[in-house]
């Protein structure tokens, strides 16, 4: 009884370490997000994590749509918007695409769930460009494209 005891017990330690240690990510390579293959780094980490720096000075976006999003304007006439990582005319420093826009990975897809700068949509007047939307962390939007 004491060994069927320890082997459960070293089963289960096996499992707890073999879990901790995963390296699969579900959701695609960010690269595949990307029309752009040159221009910034690139460094594939441990399961889902990612670094992603773009050059300062680049004008970096998410774009997604609010179909696809936990966000909504309500004088929105496009589904489409971007999420920014500046103000307009504003100088920017490198970023990594990954931290500053917040993005998570479930269900297979990869989400935005940072607004640090301004998101950029369409309304009957034109375009609209909003400050900083931090009231909206944590709220899910589709990653459709990551450009800069």
């Amino acid at each position: 009884m004491k060994q069927f005891i320890v082997l459960i017990f070293v089963i289960s330690a096996i499992n707890i370490v073999k879990s901790e240690c995963e390296d699969d990510c579900l959701c695609p390579d960010l690269l595949s997000l990307t029309q752009q293959a040159d221009n910034f780094l690139y460094t594939k980490l441990a399961g889902c994590v990612s670094n992603m720096t773009c050059p300062a000075d680049g004008l970096s976006a998410i774009v997604s749509s609010f179909s696809e999003s936990e966000i909504s304007f309500n004088d929105s006439t496009e589904d489409f918007f971007g999420i920014f990582n500046s103000q307009i005319g504003e100088a920017t420093p490198a970023i990594d695409i990954y931290s500053f826009f917040g993005l998570i990975c479930e269900d297979d897809k990869w989400y935005a769930t940072k607004y640090p700068k301004r998101i950029t949509y369409f309304n009957a007047a034109g375009q609209v460009n909003t400050g900083a939307m931090e009231q909206l962390n944590g709220k899910k939007s589709l990653v459709k494209g990551i450009t800069w």
